[in-house]
């Protein structure tokens, strides 16, 4: 009988299943798929491989809204962080481009707030002036 795999670090490259204490070789309960061939390609099955692209989307619209203070794009970069979460977190996206990501979250919540900040001071400078000129009057016309 062969030997079993020693430690926990091997995984089924086509479901993911953990193949610790599967005999070298026997096959994946869950799928069926070689525990040679897993032992083979257990560096591959552990790193992402996709080459989904939503990281660096993600990043790019954080920089586009920082630099040009257009709102959508803040908001379309913090959308963008959750699917480029989910593509990560489902090996469609390379791990190690989790920092891209998170980067155009920040550079969008940024973007946001800022043109969140001089929409309302924009705003105030309008309202401000009729709310004294209102105040003016009111105090004016109950003086004696």
């Amino acid at each position: 009988m062969p030997d079993p795999i020693a430690g926990s670090s091997v995984t089924c490259p086509q479901c993911g299943y953990d193949l610790s204490g599967t005999a070298i070789g026997g096959t994946c309960p869950e799928c069926g798929v070689s525990v040679a061939a897993s032992i083979g390609a257990a560096p591959a099955a552990n790193a992402a491989t996709g080459n989904d692209s939503s990281p660096v989307v993600c990043l790019v619209l954080g920089i586009l809204s920082l630099v040009s203070g257009c709102l959508p794009l803040g908001f379309l970069a913090i959308a963008w962080h959750g699917m480029a979460q989910r593509a990560i977190a489902q090996g469609r996206a390379p791990r190690d481009q989790a920092g891209l990501a998170t980067a155009g979250l920040i550079m969008g919540w940024i973007a946001a707030a800022i043109v969140l900040l001089f929409v309302g001071l924009f705003v105030l400078s309008f309202i401000l002036p009729v709310l004294l000129m209102l105040i003016a009057g009111v105090i004016a016309a109950l003086s004696p």
